[in-house]
């Protein structure tokens, strides 16, 4: 049973206008509204409102329908993303990154526009074809998982547990082989190790 009826066009409108101005640029502020199951409630919105439009059971980009300001898709409320156990909502648009970033008028100054999440995986995953493994997979979300190659998630969950919650063990040697930021502290903390021993054993040596 809904609990908000009829036509709600002038108080969501008012409100808009309100964050409108809050942000100093009427781009920023974006709607979400199903006009299948709830046509009555927004059927009157301000010039430039752009929606995202619930569709679920559809394929990504293909709404039921595709109301004045459409931009974006919501597919599902199911969807599998690691590191969350249960569905999260997933969007589609047809717009790429800098395009959408411009649409919200958001200045990016020039500088380009890449894939957040693939630039901060390569900070774990630098070296081309040497993929790190999974040493915890009972952490890791089945949707993730991939037999060619772990997901960015993966990594960046794995690292978490091992470091912060499953700790470490230092390692007894040292190697000179590139590293990620973890491998390179592990083999400092083993280097460390060992200059600390051959210390203790000059000044066991020297003791009267």
């Amino acid at each position: 049973m809904k609990r908000i009826r009829g036509d709600q066009s002038p108080e969501v409108n008012d409100e808009v206008d309100r964050l409108r101005k809050w942000y100093g640029d009427p781009r920023r502020v974006i709607g979400y509204w199903n006009p299948v199951a709830d046509p009555e409630l927004w059927p009157s919105r301000l010039d430039g409102m752009r929606l995202v439009v619930p569709s679920y059971g559809r394929p990504p980009g293909q709404p039921a329908q595709k109301p004045r300001g459409y931009f974006a898709h919501q597919y599902t409320d199911r969807g599998q993303c690691a590191p969350w156990p249960e569905g999260v909502d997933l969007n589609f648009s047809d717009l790429e990154l800098p395009e959408l970033l411009a649409s919200w008028g958001i200045d990016q100054g020039g500088r380009p526009v890449g894939d957040i999440v693939t630039e901060a995986a390569a900070q774990l995953h630098p070296w081309p074809g040497k993929i790190r493994p999974i040493q915890h997979p009972e952490h890791v979300n089945e949707s993730t998982k991939s037999p060619a190659e772990p997901w960015t998630y993966d990594m960046w969950a794995d690292v978490w547990n091992e470091v912060v919650w499953d700790g470490f063990e230092l390692p007894e040697s040292t190697d000179d082989e590139p590293k990620s930021l973890v491998g390179w502290t592990l083999d400092t903390a083993a280097r460390v190790r060992r200059i600390e021993a051959k210390l203790d054993r000059l000044l066991e040596g020297g003791a009267k």
